[in-house]
C-alpha cells in the first residue's frame, strides 16, 4: 500500500486507525484477528485497507480535511478557496504541476479540489456543513 497510495500512505492508515478506534474494543479485536480461508489476515487485504480508507474518507472521520503529506488540518472552505485561487494562473502548478494518482487527466492540485467538492457535497447532504 506504501507504494500504491505513496504520499497518501500516512494520511490513509490515519484515517483507517481512526475509523476502526471508532469501534468497540471487541470488535476491534475480531477485526484485526480476522482471517480469510487461505489464512490471509483481511487487514492485510489491499481491497479491505482501500475500502476502510474510503469509508473514513466519505464520512470525513477525522473531522478535518487533511491535505495529501501534510499534517496540519484545513477547513474545507479555506483550502477550496487557495486551490481556486491557484488556477487563476493557467502557467502555474493548478494546471501543469503533476498528474493525480488516481484521478485521469488532473493534475494534484485540480484533483484535490475535486476531492473537496465531493466532500463538501456529501457534508451538505449530511446536514454536516
Amino acid at each position: 500500500m506504501r507504494e500504491e497510495w505513496g504520499p497518501d500512505y500516512r494520511p490513509n492508515t490515519n484515517l483507517i486507525n481512526a475509523f476502526i478506534g471508532s469501534m468497540p474494543k471487541e470488535l476491534q479485536d475480531e477485526l484485526f484477528q480476522s482471517a480469510k480461508p487461505d489464512g490471509t489476515q483481511i487487514m492485510n487485504n489491499p481491497a479491505m485497507l482501500k475500502w476502510l480508507a474510503q469509508q473514513a474518507r466519505e464520512l470525513n472521520y477525522t473531522g478535518a480535511v487533511l491535505p495529501s503529506g501534510q499534517s496540519n488540518g484545513k477547513d474545507i472552505s479555506t483550502e477550496i478557496n487557495e486551490l481556486v485561487a491557484a488556477s487563476g494562473n493557467r502557467q502555474g502548478p493548478y494546471w501543469k504541476g503533476p498528474a493525480h494518482p488516481t484521478r485521469k487527466g488532473e493534475t494534484v492540485m485540480s484533483g484535490r479540489l475535486l476531492e473537496l467538492y465531493e466532500i463538501q457535497g456529501r457534508l451538505k447532504q449530511r446536514g454536516a456543513a
